[in-house]
């Protein structure tokens, strides 16, 4: 098989098995992204491709993110995009770290293969993707679920949003800390300018 009619067979996966599932969730397409918009925050979707992926050998994985505008507008001082990528998110996660797997990406080689992967990857959207996306419906909820992860968040995004949240004195804690604990003065510089811009003052 060429490389062509994989990549077709991939598209087919996205438009036939991916794309229902995520449209009947309220998410709104856009290439191999998908986005739901819920005011203070949004959920990310994504399929990514392999950049290794030769004529006889397709590879994808999956990628979820958590959008927030106000914090997108703060931290890189840039027009809110019309269609969030994860990538342009927080609180990511693949599919590998919600199968708590090492790596995991779904191989396409084969018509058979393709047909073995449409039940798996629907599953996988219903039973993972999408569960842990909806835990997440506002700023409280991303608080408690960055707070709960194993993974580590950016603590400048943690003291933007508890400051979204009316928890000051947390967001200053945060705010010190990384000031004070960190010999870079460039870095200094760029947590002065987040607290100068969310009204806290940490000197």
């Amino acid at each position: 098989m060429d490389e062509i009619r994989m990549q077709d067979y991939l598209k087919q996966l996205i438009k036939e098995n991916i794309s229902p599932i995520m449209k009947a969730a309220g998410f709104k397409k856009s290439s191999n992204n998908f986005y739901k918009d819920l005011g203070d925050i949004g959920w990310c979707f994504g399929v990514q491709s392999s950049s290794w992926n030769t004529i006889d050998d397709v590879e994808f994985t999956f990628n979820t993110a958590i959008f927030v505008p106000a914090l997108y507008k703060i931290l890189i001082e840039e027009k809110i995009p019309m269609f969030p990528k994860e990538y342009q998110g927080i609180y990511r996660r693949s599919i590998s770290k919600l199968l708590n797997e090492d790596e995991k990406w779904y191989r396409l080689r084969t018509i058979s293969e393709y047909n073995g992967l449409k039940s798996i990857v629907e599953m996988h959207i219903q039973e993972f993707i999408l569960p842990r996306l909806k835990e997440i419906t506002d700023i409280n909820a991303l608080l408690e679920g960055i707070t709960q992860s194993k993974y580590d968040e950016n603590p400048i995004c943690i003291a933007i949003l508890q400051k979204m949240i009316g928890k000051q004195i947390e967001s200053e804690k945060i705010l010190k800390q990384l000031y004070l604990q960190n010999e870079s003065l460039k870095y200094r510089d760029f947590v002065l300018e987040i607290s100068s811009k969310i009204n806290i003052e940490i000197l």
